[in-house]
């Protein structure tokens, strides 16, 4: 089931107040087709040249046919580019953006009431449109985002098919590597076309008949800790020996916490923090992810290891409003900003209980030490291995 959101009380929360004031904007420039109005997007933080980020956006719109009256999929919404344009070519039909990602489905509302397009436009998040959309569309477009295994657009695809009308289509914009590799993909199941926009293209695919046969891998694992041995699920792409040597770092130290009491595992892997917590030192544990993939896996594995495991996927810890814990395990990823950061640190201590610990684990070069010190006069580096390095912090009476 995909999660809902309610965005006139999210839109106003104190989170996307801070995105409202703090992200940068910019305009999109399209051809003349678009040219009677001007959009404005609040952005991802570095995001100042969008011609460079949003480029297989652009080609998208620059190359693809709507119907005033068309009912379109935007699968992967990011910033709310291609939903908001197109609602405004498709001033009599509707709009649905999806995304699996918390952060995205906020700044794709915020765009959208940014500009105003003259079509309906909703936001759903979500990590199967298949399952989750309950109306069929005209057309459907697509913008794999950078990174994102093949089996996994792939799979995007696939359910994005059941969800067309008959004599729908499906635009996908990329670089011409990627849709080379889909297009051998695609060309057996339906028609396929392609229109070449410098090193990027579009595919247009139509009259298809794709099988029901999942094409997402999935990995099938098994991990011993302290003597207690796991068995999990995890996307193919998206973890592997480094994350889980990095959840085994925090695992390692949580009997230092508050054994059997709450604990929250935000986003360290597809909730096996959480599990361990449960089966090594049974504590009643939570998932938080950004993203509804590793939120259904979190699920699925808590399941798997009969562990009761309550998940949610929000980008941040403010969904948190009434809750507290007594211990609060977390990483910092790759794109991580300090300010961000610090907005995470603000939440996590005031969600955590008195003399509640704070797990950090992080790059060794993130400035954590510095940030930490704000909230937590007592803290400690307790693991150090390769470039990762584990904080633990207490909260004081």
């Amino acid at each position: 089931m995909h999660v809902s959101w309610d965005f006139s009380h999210v839109f106003y929360s104190g989170y996307v107040y801070r995105l409202l004031v703090e992200t940068p904007s910019f305009e999109l420039e399209l051809k003349p087709a678009d040219s009677s109005k001007k959009y404005l997007f609040a952005s991802e933080k570095g995001v100042k040249r969008p011609e460079k980020v949003l480029g297989t956006e652009v080609t998208l719109l620059n190359n693809v046919s709507v119907d005033s009256t068309d009912a379109i999929l935007v699968l992967d919404s990011r910033l709310g580019v291609e939903g908001v344009v197109l609602g405004d070519r498709v001033r009599n039909g509707r709009v649905m953006m999806s995304t699996s990602k918390a952060r995205e489905a906020l700044l794709s509302e915020l765009n959208r009431r940014k500009n105003d397009p003259e079509a309906s436009c909703e936001i759903m998040l979500t990590s199967n449109v298949e399952r989750d959309c309950l109306r069929k569309y005209d057309k459907v477009v697509y913008t794999p985002r950078e990174g994102d295994p093949v089996h996994l657009v792939k799979q995007k695809i696939l359910e994005a098919s059941s969800v067309l009308r008959e004599e729908g289509k499906i635009f996908i914009s990329s670089g011409r590597a990627l849709n080379s590799k889909l297009k051998d993909y695609l060309k057996n199941a339906g028609d396929v076309s392609e229109i070449i926009d410098g090193e990027k293209s579009v595919l247009e695919f139509s009259n298809f008949s794709l099988t029901d046969e999942d094409v997402l891998e999935v990995s099938k694992l098994k991990h011993t800790v302290k003597g207690e041995s796991i068995k999990f699920q995890a996307m193919k792409g998206f973890f592997d020996s480094e994350d889980m040597r990095q959840v085994e770092m925090i695992v390692r130290e949580l009997s230092a916490g508050k054994e059997k009491g709450e604990l929250l595992d935000a986003y360290v892997g597809p909730g096996l923090v959480a599990i361990y917590g449960s089966k090594l030192y049974g504590m009643d544990s939570s998932f938080v992810s950004d993203d509804e993939y590793q939120r259904e896996f979190a699920v699925k594995n808590s399941k798997i290891n009969d562990v009761s495991l309550e998940a949610s996927v929000d980008d941040g810890l403010e969904i948190f409003e009434d809750r507290s814990f007594d211990t609060v395990a977390l990483t910092t990823r790759e794109d991580t900003s300090v300010k961000e950061f610090e907005t995470v640190l603000t939440d996590a201590f005031r969600i955590l209980r008195p003399e509640g610990q704070l797990f950090v684990l992080h790059d060794k070069d993130f400035p954590v030490e510095k940030q930490i010190r704000k909230f937590f006069p007592s803290y400690r580096v307790c693991r150090r291995e390769c470039d990762s390095q584990l904080v633990v912090a207490s909260k004081e009476t």
